[in-house]
């Protein structure tokens, strides 16, 4: 009874740690990692037990032969380490198979095993660890509400530093005019706020559909309902607003996809999601050139100043009419003709790469960098936690890493590794549309709506960011997995 008492004060301990890790995540990077490693602490200690209490029922006959006896003590042992069943356990151990192979490919051992052990697997466990842990409605419910509150927190706070100039949590100043919260930069926050909002949009539309016709009751909870429902649409409103304070195109776009997925999803939301798509882009575009020298979808107007500047100083021109008039008066030869032709061509190749480098803000070279990278190691890539070491040698423009994750992933651990990946979230995909036809209960289907929604602009975002390796949004992206899968496996238990 002991024994059993203590696995569930374990578990309870797990649940309160992941409350803590989503209401700290974007907030504090040092208590975000904290509980992280409390989850797993207590994760492994809880499987100890239970491999202890194994190894008492595992022997009862002591003359059975010593190869059977080992053969069930190394199962045992591997249970300490094994995770439950779920529909993406498949995908994450050939994940992580992929990600240990590259470690033999590494030139820096070191941080290849660092980044296995203390990345790789701690975010791939925190996934496993979630879906077995969180497995009541109840501990969803309170998760779901913890993560609004702190989205509440670091919303307040955005708007605070819009309007202030700098924020109440680390006192962040506004960066160039452009909102980051508590995070390092607006793009970041634009992610975390990409992630969740499409959730509080489906509840906000659910909520409101549940109370119609219900506001002439006046009972306790009909009051309740409705003050929820008010508490999810302000927020919802909050946070939309923190999106489009961010000036992030890429958080943008993301933002209008999974808006769009809501609407196609469940036909009930496809105005609600149309009309905030057009309000949103009405309201916060026309800023966007102004603040950020760029249009919604390319840099053109920072070309195009670039060019201007060119034609006001004559840098092609001025050289050309001056080596013309030599020609004239016949104070030339061919060879310093020859000389400037060179040096005019030198200067219109330097400024056409120039202008060229800002095509999503620079990305186009970060992006062929690891693909120069992902020719030279194309099976397992240069290991694992590498990038950063490894892109030097391919530089082609200034910049650390190639602000698209999937890219930045195939140059670490290779095409099969990324592959891998590429299942996990397709296997997500699939088995969530399966399951949204078959759950019966409204409120369930919503928020599972919701959370593929905002995980879809996730990982759209991804392609333009460096989001995965982040970590606040490495541990939030593989936290979201685990309960996107919990809320389907609560549904259709709770279904049968």
């Amino acid at each position: 009874m002991d024994k059993k008492k203590n696995i569930n004060w374990f578990d309870q301990a797990i649940a309160i740690c992941f409350y803590g890790l989503i209401y700290f995540t974007p907030i504090s990077i040092a208590l975000s990692e904290t509980f992280a490693g409390l989850i797993l602490l207590f994760f492994f200690i809880k499987r100890g037990i239970l491999f202890r209490l194994g190894l008492k029922g595992a022997f009862p006959n002591q003359r059975e032969a010593f190869g059977s006896k080992f053969k069930r003590f190394i199962v045992l042992l591997c249970g300490i380490i094994k995770p439950e069943k779920s529909c993406l356990a498949g995908p994450t151990g050939f994940f992580i198979l992929a990600c240990g192979l590259s470690i033999f490919k590494s030139d820096y051992l070191a941080l290849s095993l660092s980044g296995f052990f203390f990345k790789v697997l701690e975010w791939t466990y925190l996934y496993f660890i979630f879906v077995e842990s969180m497995n009541t409605r109840k501990k969803l419910h309170i998760f779901v509400m913890v993560f609004f509150i702190s989205l509440l927190l670091v919303s307040v706070n955005g708007v605070v530093q819009y309007f202030v100039g700098r924020g109440f949590i680390h006192g962040h100043s506004l960066t160039a005019g452009r909102v980051a919260s508590s995070f390092r930069h607006p793009n970041d926050f634009g992610a975390y706020l990409v992630m969740i909002c499409p959730l509080l949009f489906c509840l906000s539309q659910n909520y409101d559909r549940r109370n119609s016709g219900k506001l002439a009751q006046r009972g306790t909870k009909a009051r309740k309902r409705m003050l929820r429902s008010l508490f999810l649409s302000f927020l919802f409103l909050l946070s939309t607003l923190c999106i489009g304070l961010t000036y992030s195109r890429g958080a943008w776009i993301s933002y209008f996809i999974a808006l769009a997925f809501c609407g196609l999803i469940n036909k009930r939301n496809f105005l609600p999601s149309l009309a905030i798509i057009a309000l949103f882009f009405g309201i916060f575009s026309p800023p966007l050139s102004h603040l950020r020298q760029a249009s919604f979808l390319s840099d053109d107007i920072k070309r195009h100043s670039i060019l201007k500047d060119i034609k006001q100083y004559n840098f092609f021109n001025g050289i050309e009419k001056e080596k013309d008039l030599k020609a004239e008066q016949g104070k030339g030869d061919a060879s310093p003709g020859r000389q400037d032709e060179e040096s005019v061509w030198q200067l219109k190749s330097k400024l056409l790469k120039t202008v060229k480098s800002f095509g999503g803000s620079g990305r186009s070279n970060f992006w062929k960098e690891a693909i120069m990278i992902i020719r030279d190691s194309p099976f397992l890539g240069t290991g694992v936690n590498t990038y950063s070491k490894v892109a030097p040698r391919y530089k082609i423009v200034w910049g650390g890493y190639p602000h698209n994750c999937y890219l930045h992933m195939a140059a670490e651990i290779g095409l099969f590794g990324v592959g891998t990946f590429f299942w996990i979230i397709f296997k997500l995909i699939g088995c969530s549309i399966r399951n949204f036809r078959k759950i019966e209960d409204e409120l369930f289907k919503t928020v599972l709506l919701g959370l593929l929604a905002g995980m879809i602009g996730f990982l759209i975002h991804s392609s333009v960011d460096t989001n995965f390796y982040s970590v606040q949004l490495g541990n939030l992206m593989w936290v979201v997995f685990g309960l996107i899968v919990a809320v389907q496996r609560v549904a259709m238990a709770s279904g049968e």
